[in-house]
């Protein structure tokens, strides 16, 4: 599908959390694009909402709390939005709320998609050993399912940890908004279809009961090593297993040898 460029300067909003939403907003700043909105966490997320609400200020724009929005749509239409831009939002954005903005909310997510769909993707990919990176794409009704704009892969290596492969994949989430939003505001980009045949998806749900290390079990060398460095993101719990009654704790680091 191809989106061609629009006549006139889009109306925009930005719902933004932790340091990438600041990044967002900062960049808008920046290039001197006006916004009509931002909407922050009403629980403040990473303690990132001082800094959002300073920002807001230089915008002059209407801000809204994440706890307000469902209950302010017919306020929202009257900004007549073209698109809303998530930075690192927390939260799925359902109907009615997901109908709001012309052209779409736009997101921007830690994982080279269909791969890593839902939470903790870095971790998910060391221990699926799938393809890992950053993508912006559309939201639609599902979890991470909606069209491609642009992707970037992110090279795994042994090294890695699920903390550094984080780092890899903001890293690269912010190489990626910057070389395509323009595109995006401009309304000249094409969109992918995700191929479902390879898709992968988590919930928050998983992931303790994922971090375990079970003693009995049987794993190969590779899998146990992947299952620990994944889990290591300190100051976040780690990988763990229990002995005894007792619960321990487990962190790795691999060195390359030269």
């Amino acid at each position: 599908m191809n989106v061609t460029k629009g006549d006139r300067a889009l109306n925009i909003g930005v719902f933004a959390c932790s340091h990438f939403g600041i990044y967002v907003l900062e960049y808008f700043l920046q290039t001197k694009r006006k916004l009509q909105l931002i909407a922050l966490d009403s629980k403040n997320f990473h303690d990132c909402n001082d800094r959002v609400l300073e920002l807001a200020e230089e915008f002059d724009c209407e801000v809204l709390y994440s706890s307000e929005l469902y209950n302010n749509i017919n306020r929202l239409y009257d900004f007549n939005l073209d698109i809303i831009i998530l930075g690192w939002w927390p939260y799925i954005i359902r109907e009615p709320l997901i109908d709001v903005p012309r052209i779409g909310f736009l997101n921007i997510h830690p994982s080279y998609l269909p791969y890593g769909r839902g939470k903790f993707s870095s971790f998910w990919a060391i221990v699926e050993e799938t393809p890992y990176g950053a993508t912006m794409h559309f939201i639609d009704a599902g979890i991470d399912t909606g069209k491609l704009v642009a992707q970037q892969k992110v090279e795994i290596d042994w090294e890695d940890t699920g903390k550094t492969l984080y780092s890899k994949g903001l890293d690269a989430c912010k190489e990626v908004f910057i070389k395509n939003i323009e595109n995006v505001l401009n309304e000249d980009f094409k969109l992918y279809d995700q191929d479902e045949s390879i898709a992968t998806n988590h919930y928050s749900s998983e992931f303790h009961t994922a971090s375990e290390v079970l003693l009995d079990k049987e794993y190969s060398a590779r899998q146990l090593i992947n299952h620990i460095r994944a889990g290591t993101f300190k100051p976040y719990p780690s990988a763990y297993f229990y002995d005894n009654g007792e619960k321990y704790e487990i962190t790795v680091e691999i060195n390359k040898c030269e």
